[in-house]
């Protein structure tokens, strides 16, 4: 199933029409959630990453809140604030944000640090420190940065 969607695909700009390839990947996520109890899900990403299925393997992490995945796979691929908006619908992304903080904090830091204002005093703040001062000088982002560090020393007192 997953072969024959790599290869409508393929095929799409030729003989292949859009309605084709659609139905075949609404009917390979409805296997997966039919099945999803007899499925391993770790296979099942790598089939589907490895058949060219990034995107549904995306959606089928989203859809088993598999979010470290998703979130991963967004990070390596630089598309950095859509990682920062799988975070942004986690019930805890705290953990997460601490993982990959070095990476977020200096390709996306508005929208980074926004994300880490809505919920800032859970975080341990002087955990993302090093992040922030990761932001290069002649980053388009390093007022954002620097402002954020004096919003953390001034108004949450953070010593460290």
């Amino acid at each position: 199933m997953i072969h024959k969607l790599a290869v409508m695909q393929q095929r799409r700009g030729t003989d292949c029409c859009k309605n084709e390839v659609e139905t075949a990947e609404a009917s390979l996520l409805s296997f997966m959630e039919k099945y999803k109890s007899l499925l391993i899900e770790e296979v099942m990403y790598e089939l589907l990453s490895s058949y060219g299925q990034l995107e549904l393997c995306l959606k089928h992490g989203l859809e088993r809140n598999n979010f470290d995945m998703v979130i991963s796979n967004y990070v390596h691929s630089e598309r950095f604030s859509e990682a920062i908006d799988v975070m942004k619908t986690m019930p805890n992304c705290i953990e997460s944000a601490y993982k990959y903080s070095d990476i977020l904090m200096k390709k996306e830091t508005p929208m980074f640090i926004e994300l880490i204002k809505k919920d800032i005093t859970k975080y341990d703040l002087p955990r993302l420190m090093r992040s922030l001062m990761g932001i290069e000088r002649q980053s388009k982002f390093f007022k954002d940065g620097l402002k954020f560090l004096e919003f953390c020393v001034k108004e949450r007192k953070t010593k460290e």
